[in-house]
């Protein structure tokens, strides 16, 4: 899952939509989807959209990664619940390296 205002800074032509299934417009959102039992392997979660600490109280298990625009706001995310941070701006690169990383790991 991912917000939409992240999704529109990277370069479509990557065809970044092949591997992402949704895209949730907000932090309300994401929580929602949840609660109404969808659930996603890897949710990149925009600073502007700061549903991570809620969803981890949900119970959600599923990897957070935070995108920020500075390295200073990645303690905030990672005191929230995220897994990972990744600083903007996001390329397909740096989503798909995160991905074989995190398969290494799992």
């Amino acid at each position: 899952m991912i917000d939409r205002a992240v999704h529109c800074t990277w370069d479509s032509s990557k065809c970044v939509e092949h591997f992402l299934n949704y895209m949730a417009e907000n932090g309300e959102e994401a929580v929602n989807l949840y609660r109404d039992g969808q659930t996603f392997n890897l949710i990149l979660m925009d600073n502007e959209m700061p549903a991570t600490k809620e969803l981890r109280d949900l119970g959600v298990t599923s990897m957070i990664v935070g995108l920020t625009s500075h390295e200073d706001e990645n303690s905030v995310f990672m005191e929230a619940g995220a897994d990972h941070c990744l600083a903007k701006p996001i390329t397909f690169e740096n989503i798909y390296l995160l991905i074989e990383q995190l398969k290494d790991e799992g």
